[in-house]
């Protein structure tokens, strides 16, 4: 349990949630531990789905702009310029 983390004290009685807290608060040794913890989950919670979806994002973007530029290459190698260019 994240004791500093909304979704996981939510559930929790006021009395049942300051008899985890306040021995871990009164602790700086201890404090710092959930802290680094709270980092941690953090991490786990939101930072790495969250950079999973720009990460998904990106990819597809630079695998749609190489179809686009290799269709693009493959159009004039083929037909050669698509537009009439005036002389």
């Amino acid at each position: 349990m994240n004791l500093l983390h909304f979704g996981d004290i939510a559930p929790l009685k006021e009395h049942e949630f300051l008899a985890e807290f306040l021995p871990h608060y009164n602790d700086p040794g201890k404090l710092a531990e959930i802290v680094a913890k709270d980092l941690h989950d953090i991490a786990r919670r939101v930072i790495r789905p969250k950079f999973f979806w720009l990460k998904f994002s990106y990819i597809t973007f630079f695998i749609g702009n190489l179809i686009a530029v290799g269709l693009m290459l493959w159009a004039f190698w083929m037909n050669g310029a698509p537009v009439d260019i005036p002389q």
